[in-house]
């Protein structure tokens, strides 16, 4: 006897069986029959039988047409809007696709299912089939069960229910990739016809050969999804798999909705999910011994430095850019009509942060020390001319500043990258204060230093302007010259 007959028989009568049991469960019973009749495993019961009777779903909608070559079930003729179907059976107004209602099931939709026609083997002698397997319908099912909610009908999925088990086929030899078994016998609820098996058995990989993993996962954490069965449902999904994961594997999340959301879900992933890791012991810990050992760290701190000088120039260019491209636009009556200041500050920030991870994957390719300082001495002396592109005119100003924006965040991941990776194992934290307090020290007296010497050379002129921008290239020596003398190590993968 085939295997797939055996166990799909098995479930079925079992199923209904064990519903048939509880008549507290009456509604799932009969949305599992009434599944079972559509995929042809059960005859349809007689039109005026009240147990098989469908709720009324109101406001269905896609485009539906049911039958078989029998003509053993209703036909929907090509429905496409509001129709009524038959008073016999199950009616259903305003068809235009088939979900469940929302009131059914706490708002969750399945789409409609139907059998397959019949094929008659002398005209269709071809035949494909997926390899793929889904297994969620019995796992929804026993959850539905489980919380005391009925089942809609169209959540049944017999094929889904029968590959949800383990039928421990021989794996695949002689180097095949898939192993493949065939069973052939009578179908024993329609006398007279054949049921084909084919089962395919992949080869099983053990866990310890699988490569790193590297996992991204985009998430909705938009107020849409705060409903049981959206975003509390990823989260304990998240709490299984992440514990399956390995050392040597990473994932990532990123969320969008515009909101905090995300970064709140990302904080709790942090916190709770990804896994604890023993911490690497110290033999002196606590302030202040923690960040004198990280301000030691010579490698740490020329690309610190480098960072400081980076963010001086950065936020230099990012707080007082508006303004000098609304002066250079006054000396020519105005900006155009689209590419105004504030768009072309837009512009810059977009640009920025495809420069910032472009520039950290060149760095790995051509060497960290060797790209910063290519980027440093670019930048130095874009910087020493953007002030003065005012007197070039507007359109001149503006790509200039682009230009420069490009240039100044081409070293900005791997400045970061370079303090975090040549920490010492168990102060990754202090390094990155460390880091981010001398980096975002420039970023604050960048901007101050550059509108006090407006004030000091008396005001906006070209020539005022560019002094000022050029201060920046002059603040920029520190940068070579940290990565020059103190010579900070190479990551691992960076190109020596």
């Amino acid at each position: 006897m085939l295997k797939v007959s055996l166990v799909s028989i098995l479930i079925v009568v079992s199923t209904v069986w064990w519903l048939e049991e509880r008549p507290q469960l009456t509604a799932t019973r009969l949305a599992v029959e009434e599944a079972l009749i559509n995929h042809g495993y059960l005859p349809p019961p007689e039109p005026e039988h009240p147990a098989y009777r469908f709720p009324s779903c109101d406001g269905i909608y896609g485009l539906i047409e049911r039958s078989d070559s029998a003509g053993s079930y209703p036909k929907y003729e090509a429905i496409q809007g509001l129709i009524d179907a038959p008073v016999d059976y199950p009616r259903y107004e305003g068809v235009s696709g088939c979900i469940d209602r929302g009131d059914m099931n706490g708002g969750e939709t399945y789409a409609l299912t139907t059998p397959n026609q019949n094929q008659e083997a002398k005209k269709q002698n071809v035949t494909t089939f997926s390899i793929d397997v889904d297994t969620a319908s019995y796992a929804n099912i026993r959850r539905l069960i489980g919380v005391g909610k009925a089942v809609p009908p169209n959540a049944v999925r017999i094929e889904e229910m029968i590959n949800y088990f383990r039928y421990n086929y021989a794996e695949p030899t002689e180097g095949r990739p898939l192993a493949i078994e065939t069973n052939i016998g009578s179908c024993p609820w329609d006398e007279g016809k054949n049921l084909v098996h084919i089962g395919l058995q992949a080869k099983k990989v053990s866990p310890g050969k699988i490569p790193p993993l590297n996992l991204v996962l985009l998430v909705d954490v938009s107020g849409s999804m705060e409903s049981a069965d959206k975003l509390p449902l990823l989260r304990a999904a998240l709490r299984e798999f992440v514990g399956s994961l390995r050392k040597e594997d990473r994932l990532s999340l990123v969320t969008y909705a515009g909101s905090a959301g995300g970064g709140f879900l990302a904080l709790l992933v942090m916190a709770f999910l990804v896994p604890r890791r023993t911490p690497v012991p110290l033999d002196d810990q606590g302030w202040p011994s923690t960040f004198i050992r990280a301000l030691k760290n010579k490698s740490a701190i020329a690309y610190s430095l480098g960072y400081l000088v980076h963010t001086w120039e950065m936020f230099t260019l990012r707080s007082w850019v508006v303004t000098f491209l609304v002066f250079t636009a006054a000396q020519e009556g105005g900006p155009p009509n689209f590419l105004i200041p504030t768009v072309i500050a837009m512009l810059m920030e977009l640009t920025g942060t495809a420069s910032s991870v472009f520039g950290n994957e060149v760095a790995i390719r051509v060497g960290r020390r060797r790209w910063i300082l290519m980027v440093m001495f670019a930048s130095m002396a874009m910087g020493a001319i953007v002030g003065f592109s005012a007197g070039a005119g507007y359109g001149v100003a503006a790509t200039i500043c682009l230009i420069y924006n490009v240039l100044i965040y081409a070293d900005s991941a791997s400045l970061t990258a370079g303090a975090v990776g040549t920490a010492e194992p168990g102060r990754r934290g202090a390094t990155l204060a460390v880091h981010g307090m001398l980096g975002y020290g420039g970023g604050f007296l960048g901007p101050l230093f550059l509108g006090v010497i407006l004030d000091v050379l008396g005001g906006e002129t070209v020539m005022n302007w560019g002094i000022a921008f050029a201060h920046v290239s002059v603040i920029m020596v520190i940068g070579p010259l940290a990565i020059k003398l103190l010579k900070p190590g190479e990551l691992p993968g960076d190109k020596v």
